[in-house]
């Protein structure tokens, strides 16, 4: 190590917040196909073009399409999680964006006729 650089500090995540983010994923993920599915049954478009590719294929076939591409790439970074500081960020990123999704989708769905 060079003098004045300090010490890599970086202790690996427990487990059991691994896993908390994982649980929190899938739920935000299911809100968001939920939402999704609730959200463009009145009109609005889906914004993400693979995505609107297996909505057109189906409701079911969207939601298992979307809980799968997810749930594989969370369980990618929370595999890598505890030897890669990255993967890590990538995990918390992950959730800290379908958080903002969710929320702009109640958002949505407050501007939503009953």
């Amino acid at each position: 190590m060079s003098p004045g650089r300090a010490p890599n500090k970086w202790a690996p995540p427990r487990p059991s917040l691994i896993a908390l983010l994982i649980i929190l994923l899938f739920v935000e993920n299911v809100f968001d196909a939920v939402a999704t599915l609730r959200i463009t049954a009145v009109g609005a478009p889906e914004l993400n073009p693979v995505m609107a590719w297996m909505l057109a294929a189906g409701p079911w076939q969207f939601v298992i399409a979307k809980l799968s591409i997810c749930l594989a790439g969370a369980l990618f970074l929370a595999f890598w999680s505890r030897r890669r500081r990255l993967a890590w960020i990538g995990l918390c990123l992950l959730a800290l964006v379908y958080g903002g999704v969710a929320l702009f989708h109640l958002w949505l769905m407050l501007l939503i006729p009953a």
